[in-house]
């Protein structure tokens, strides 16, 4: 059975376990245009890698100096008088883009559009599911936390561990080929995650590779069977 991924915020695993993942709009989804209420997965890790580059992207880009030309553009746009019904959408288009760029301006880091540190979960059960845009899945129904796993990444050699995103993502992009991760991407897609690359492989990121580290997986929550079992081999 294929495998999906969901990435996320630390800060939210509490609300996760408790609650599992609920359908909504998801605020760092809504200043991408993405006006659907569901849970937002990917197919596979490399579609995970592709997903998480091109939010990356989105919010940097915004950010620097190609989210100036686009205001000033759009600022253009909306104080010119339109003369036609076509220039009269384009004006309303402008004003959402201002409207999200502005919003993403209000957070001083990624980290923080992101709403804490990123942690990755694989999901079960999703038997079903459209993925015809594999690296960016929508599941409209509440999954259970009994259906998904956090990753982390190890140590082979040293008692440390982490379940930062950015440090898995790493990982498999050392484990993975490149053309791989490629795959199926849009060419504007492609130069997002190559950008993705270029950080990762510029940064201490790098150092986690398959030679020294390894990937676990784990429950999120543990079932009361699943914990009694495990209390009995004690």
């Amino acid at each position: 059975m294929d495998k999906y991924y969901h990435f996320t915020s630390y800060y939210k695993l509490g609300s996760i376990m408790q609650f599992g993942l609920v359908p909504m709009q998801g605020l760092r989804w809504h200043t991408i245009g993405d006006g659907g209420n569901g849970v937002f997965v990917a197919k596979g890790i490399d579609k995970s890698i592709q997903m998480y580059a091109s939010i990356r992207d989105f919010y940097l880009s915004r950010m620097g100096e190609l989210g100036n030309e686009l205001l000033a553009y759009y600022n253009k746009v909306v104080n010119t008088e339109p003369h036609s019904w076509k220039e009269s959408c384009l004006k309303e288009e402008c004003k959402i883009e201002i409207e999200r760029i502005e919003e993403l301006r209000k957070y001083k880091s990624f980290e923080e559009y992101l709403e804490g540190p990123g942690v990755l979960l694989s999901v079960d059960g999703l038997s079903g599911i459209d993925d015809s845009v594999p690296n960016n899945c929508f599941w409209p129904h509440k999954i259970s936390p009994y259906n998904i796993n956090i990753i982390g990444i190890r140590s082979k050699t040293m008692s440390w561990y982490t379940y930062d995103v950015e440090a898995i993502f790493a990982y498999y992009m050392q484990a993975f080929p490149k053309k791989k991760v490629l795959e199926g991407a849009s060419k504007e897609e492609q130069g997002r995650i190559e950008n993705f690359y270029n950080y990762v492989f510029s940064t201490n990121l790098r150092y986690y590779n398959p030679k020294d580290y390894e990937i676990f997986e784990n429950p999120l929550v543990v079932r009361e069977y699943q914990m009694q079992k495990s209390l009995n081999q004690y």
